[in-house]
């Protein structure tokens, strides 16, 4: 559930102007399991820092953990002290030999989706003459695999499966089925859901974890 301070027009505002001032963040990282690519969180981090502070905004990302899910509460002040902050919750896989490490990745993951979304900004492919162009330039199509387009058969699968969960508000299903996922296979479903879908996965957390907010 979103929080908000009583009022928001000021921080309203200047949000409007240091969007203005925001680029998107360029893909700068490759993620060979999936063909893929994303903006790593100093990037994201690179592109909005800036525009914010030069609008009287800042933003804390507060990380924490309660049992097999890892929280991340990303909180957008303004110098006026009005504030808007939501929290979003990661399952962590099961079955890991290094449990801190992926509570590192989940935090990482959490705080980069977090970020970008309340900054209102979306990854960009990493064209070096995209500023110049006026026409958005094609990019090569990539072949995947037979290995690859299996991994992904199976990916659109749990999609499909968690698609059809969250219709029927099936919190205990959803839950269970995110259980048996590794921490790849996550970050590969998580772009092909819906904003609404994702919120629902945070929110069946939430209901599972015993915790209003």
């Amino acid at each position: 559930m979103i929080r908000t301070s009583e009022t928001i027009a000021e921080l309203s505002k200047a949000l409007v102007s240091a969007q203005k001032e925001m680029v998107n963040p360029k893909k700068n990282k490759a993620n060979s399991f999936y063909n893929s690519e994303y903006a790593e969180l100093d990037e994201v981090i690179r592109v909005s820092k800036l525009p914010l502070a030069n609008n009287g905004l800042s933003v804390i990302q507060m990380p924490s953990q309660s049992q097999d899910w890892v929280d991340v509460e990303t909180m957008l002040l303004h110098e006026s002290g009005e504030f808007i902050a939501e929290t979003l919750s990661m399952p962590l896989p099961k079955g890991s030999k290094n449990q801190s490490q992926e509570v590192g990745k989940c935090i990482t993951y959490a705080r980069r989706y977090a970020l970008a979304s309340v900054c209102g900004i979306a990854q960009e492919d990493d064209d070096g003459n995209f500023a110049e162009q006026s026409e958005p330039k094609a990019l090569p199509v990539k072949k995947s695999t037979k290995k690859q387009q299996e991994q992904q058969d199976i990916l659109q699968e749990y999609v499909n499966k968690i698609k059809s969960l969250v219709s029927t508000d099936d919190v205990a299903g959803t839950k269970e089925l995110i259980g048996e996922l590794t921490d790849e296979e996550k970050l590969g479903i998580i772009p092909k859901l819906s904003e609404d879908e994702v919120e629902y996965l945070s929110k069946s957390s939430d209901k599972n974890k015993g915790e209003i907010r």
